[in-house]
Order: C-alpha cells, then structure tokens, then sequence
C-alpha cells in the first residue's frame, strides 16, 4: 500500500477546490498560493524519499500552473526548487546518484564504451527490446528470455516488448495519447468550470506516468520506480488509475447535466409568443390584404 498514489485522485479534487476559491485574487497571488499549496502536498513524499512519483506530482503541477494563465517567468521561478532539490537528492541520496551516473555511463556503453555494474539495469532493458524485434519471442523458451529485475511492474514495458514485440505493444503509446486527447477535449469544453484543472491533472498524472515509465524502458532517461498504469502488478497504482479515471468521468457527466439544466432554464426563461391574427404584418399574411380604394 502506498500513500502517495492513493493521494493522487485527492490532490486533483483538492487543488481544484483551492484553485477555485482563489478566484477574484492577483495572478501573482494565485501563482504562489498554488505553488505553495503543491509544496506542502509533495514535502512528506520528498521526505519519504519518493522521487518517482515526486516527479509525476511535479510534472502535474508545472502543467496546471501553465495552463490556468502562469506565464513563462512564474514557471522559472517555480523551476529554481524544483533543480535545488534534485541537486539535494543527488548529493544525499547515494542510490539517485548511482541511478543517474549509471544513465550517463549506459549511453557511454552504447557509443562504444564498456558495460558497468551501475547501468546493467538499462543495458537489459535495451537487450529486451532488441531481442523481441518487430514479432516478439512469445513461443522461445522461458530459459531463453533476458533476465531484467522487475519485469511485472517497473520493467514491464521492456518485457513485454520482448514477448510481444514492438509493433504490438505501441498501441500503448496510442492509448496513452489517447487519454490525453479525452482530457483536453473535456477540459476544452468546459474550460469555465471548476473541473478544469481535474481535466488536465489527470491527463497528466496517467499518461504522463506512462510516458516517463516508457522513457525509463527505452533508456531515455535514469531508472526510476514508476510502473505502467492499468498494465504493471501492484494494488495501489490500479486502484488509483481507476479512481482518476472514475472522477474524470463522474466530473464529465456532472458537466454535461450542469449544460443541460442551465439550457432548460434559458429556454424557459424566453418564451415563444403565441403567433395570431393580432400581431402579424399584412406581409406576413397575404390572405388579409386591406380593400382598396378601386374595389
């Protein structure tokens, strides 16, 4: 069980709420009031350390900040502690600064270099992918498949590329995109309510999740725990994917009745007159033409 994915619905709903409330307050006052409302939320999972989902809460927040009308200068600013705690991280933290040198020296490995104890992890993860090909190695040996630590939750994208090959398993791609084309239609068509922010937020924190997991199975970027959402074992990322997909949803009906309650109370608000022989033009009935002088 872990807390901070759990918390993940809970963060949209509340940011949202005090997103809301700031309404009538200075661009710069909503600006650091969010911020500071996020740094409170990620302070116990910096401490835990949790820098995985750190990274998704962060990335969901520099993309609601952006979006709700912070400019360029507001991100900068917000980027200062975001780099001063990575600094931290990696001068406090052995195991991320193992994590990252074994980034830098899995791309040494790949132009030529040698491989090392610090990037085995991401040199497998290649090997998976070019083991599997186009077709995959579903019918090979089990004997035969790579051995990559965690291959049913943080390494699953590798292995499954290795079973399926990579031409069945980039629909995962797409259905990531297209989770994040669902949220920003939704957050598009009700841009004025309060559920704007919970659009875009969960956008992120899914697909975004998933992006960062594929980046970490292609080696694009340092080893991290961040599983596959929907795909990868564990409770607590299924059962928080659902939830956000159940609040993006249940926010989106409770929209559409909102639009379909204030169309009623317009329409009945402008009444059709009743159309009779007292307030129509001579033009408008041909029939009831006045006699004239000659007849």
């Amino acid at each position: 069980m872990q807390p901070s994915e759990l918390a993940k619905p809970a963060f949209l709903l509340a940011f949202a709420w005090f997103w809301q409330r700031l309404g009538t307050c200075a661009v710069w006052v909503r600006f650091a009031a969010g911020a500071a409302f996020a740094g409170l939320w990620l302070l116990p999972i910096m401490l835990q350390p949790d820098w995985g989902t750190t990274l998704i809460y962060g990335a969901t927040v520099l993309v609601l900040l952006y979006c709700l009308g912070m400019n360029g200068r507001h991100l900068a600013l917000a980027a200062v502690p975001a780099l001063l705690m990575a600094g931290w991280a990696l001068v406090c933290h052995p195991y991320v600064r193992g994590r990252f040198l074994g980034f830098l020296s899995g791309f040494w490995a790949s132009m030529g270099g040698g491989p090392s104890s610090a990037n085995w992890h991401v040199m497998q993860m290649r090997q998976c992918l070019v083991k599997g090909g186009w077709t995959g190695a579903l019918f090979s040996e089990p004997s035969s498949f790579i051995y990559v630590p965690y291959r049913y939750n943080d390494s699953i994208f590798a292995a499954a590329a290795e079973l399926l090959g990579v031409a069945r398993v980039l629909p995962l791609i797409l259905l990531c995109l297209g989770w994040v084309g669902y949220c920003c239609y939704l957050a598009n068509r009700h841009a004025a309510r309060w559920t704007y922010p919970i659009y875009l937020g969960a956008a992120v924190m899914l697909s975004g999740q998933a992006f960062v997991h594929l980046a970490v199975n292609l080696g694009l970027m340092p080893a991290t725990g961040i599983n596959l959402p929907l795909i990868s074992y564990g409770g607590s990322s299924l059962l928080t994917s659902l939830l956000i997909i159940g609040l993006v949803e249940r926010c989106a009906w409770e929209d559409l009745q909102e639009e379909k309650s204030q169309g009623a109370t317009q329409l009945a608000a402008c009444p059709l007159l009743p159309q009779t022989t007292d307030n129509l033009q001579p033009t408008d009935a041909p029939g009831l033409l006045t006699a004239g002088p000659g007849t």
